[in-house]
């Protein structure tokens, strides 16, 4: 019994590796479709694209969940890991695509860094000549900041950190994301053993392969939120 039991599990760790590659496919593609930014595309082009990505990947996410539901062993644990490093740093070479939040938190950094100015006091917008500056996109320029102070904080030292450097600075927000999501996916990992969850192996592979995690938290650069009733953001 025992013989057949380790048949099957090495079975779906194969299985799931070859879900894993397909789904890292989807996202290389992805990232090279847009290495050159969303605004060389038409809107068109773009919603094809969008679709070509996301059905599959529901779909991948999907057959993934259920192999984990079956009998496991140690190396499908390797290759959750394993492939989610792969996922993720596809994921960050990914130009943001969907959400350009990413470049208003640049924005309010370096409008600290540069400008001296408070955020929740003054307008990008009263700026003179803020369209010539390279730092600045054209994102929530006439609203103060509509985050907290800590991130406001975040944002200038990650933005001094990009010392006017645009393309780093993107880097580094996207970095600390990245590093959020490693820390996340411990505490779901941690949280479902002292739970006393049976398979904690699923609860870190519905965190680690979310494509919305992958998609908006890294590829697009989005800060954590949540959306409750009516779309009110907490």
């Amino acid at each position: 019994m025992g013989s057949r039991d380790d048949h099957l599990a090495g079975r779906n760790t194969l299985a799931l590796h070859r879900v894993g590659m397909w789904t890292a496919l989807v996202y290389l593609l992805n990232a090279l479709f847009y290495l050159r930014c969303p605004q060389v595309y038409t809107r068109t082009a773009r919603e094809l694209v969008a679709w070509a990505c996301v059905l599959p990947l529901l779909f991948l996410f999907w057959k993934g969940h259920q192999i984990v539901k079956e009998p496991a062993d140690g190396e499908m644990l390797r290759n959750i890991i394993g492939f989610s490093m792969i996922l993720s740093l596809l994921a960050f070479f990914t130009f943001p695509f969907h959400s350009t939040d990413v470049f208003g938190y640049i924005n309010r950094g370096w409008q600290q860094v540069h400008y001296g100015q408070n955020p929740f006091v003054y307008f990008l917008g009263d700026i003179k000549g803020w369209e010539q500056d390279p730092m600045i996109r054209d994102h929530w320029i006439y609203n103060p900041i509509p985050y907290g102070f800590l991130f406001a904080l975040l944002c200038r030292v990650l933005v001094k950190a990009g010392n006017g450097n645009w393309w780093l600075t993107l880097f580094l927000f996207k970095s600390v994301n990245l590093l959020a999501y490693g820390a996340t996916a411990g505490l779901v990992w941690l949280g479902a053993k002292r739970l006393g969850h049976a398979r904690p192996i699923i609860a870190l592979y519905s965190f680690l392969w979310n494509p919305l995690i992958l998609m908006h938290h890294i590829a697009n650069g989005h800060n954590a939120e949540a959306v409750g009733p009516a779309g009110y953001r907490y």
